[in-house]
């Protein structure tokens, strides 16, 4: 068997090792992968499309020091999901109160007693409409027989001639 290497764009776990994607993998050894395993992890997860490694640390770039730029990131990543589920979670427990409170006071109490009485007054207000319209059409009906007895007392009292 001949010492190759290849990489890819999904971990690779060997008997001995665990290789992260983009790291160097052993095949046809004992401690690496078989040529079968190569072309399997080539069909699912395809050709490594990532950098050079040795490209990045001939073009200058202290692996080191990437490194801890990575970790930092990391951990001040983790710090702010910590407190933003802790926002989160404060978030939640004051609109809880806000909503306990708002069922609890004076004003709300009275916002519903006014609801209701814009109700009832709505009501009100329709019922009368409707008999301020019977009014008017009485009033003209009474106004036609008043013209009509004006009529006729007029034609009474007339002076026969």
């Amino acid at each position: 068997m001949s010492k190759t290497t290849e990489r890819f764009n999904v971990t690779v776990q060997t008997a001995h090792k665990t290789y992260k994607p983009g790291e160097p993998v052993p095949v046809g050894t004992d401690a690496g992968i078989s040529k079968e395993e190569v072309i399997r992890l080539r069909e699912n997860f395809g050709d490594w499309i990532g950098p050079d490694v040795n490209s990045i640390a001939s073009a200058g770039v202290d692996m080191d020091e990437l490194q801890l730029q990575i970790d930092s990131v990391t951990t001040e990543r983790d710090q702010l999901q910590g407190e933003k589920d802790r926002l989160t979670a404060e978030n939640a427990r004051l609109e809880g109160e806000i909503t306990q409170r708002g069922r609890d006071t004076k004003a709300t109490r009275d916002v519903e007693r006014l609801k209701a009485e814009n109700t009832r007054l709505a009501g009100e207000l329709s019922a009368l409409q409707d008999a301020k319209l019977q009014l008017e059409t009485d009033n003209g009906t009474l106004a036609g027989h008043i013209s009509k007895l004006e009529a006729d007392i007029a034609t009474l009292t007339a002076p026969k001639t």
